[in-house]
């Protein structure tokens, strides 16, 4: 919540850290929405279910991963007393 998927000064970062640290790596940071904007706008206004029922889909759709992958996955998590 509060970012996207390829903002350079947070996931986006990430991503390259990733790739420069695993030279030839292939990284896939699911953007969910059609822009960075209505990616990090879903982040706090969209259901959930259908976040993954989006997620699951595109997974299954990009054939590079197709004979398996590792995932790392961010979520911020705030909790009220």
């Amino acid at each position: 919540m509060g970012d996207d998927c390829c903002n350079p000064e947070s996931m986006g970062h990430i991503v390259d850290l990733i790739e420069q640290t695993l030279p030839g790596i292939y990284v896939y940071s699911i953007m969910i929405g059609s822009t960075p904007s209505e990616d990090k706008n879903r982040g706090f206004f969209d259901n959930i279910n259908t976040q993954i029922d989006f997620v699951c889909q595109t997974l299954k759709e990009n054939e590079l991963l197709q004979d398996g992958f590792n995932a790392i996955g961010f979520s911020q998590v705030k909790i009220l007393f």
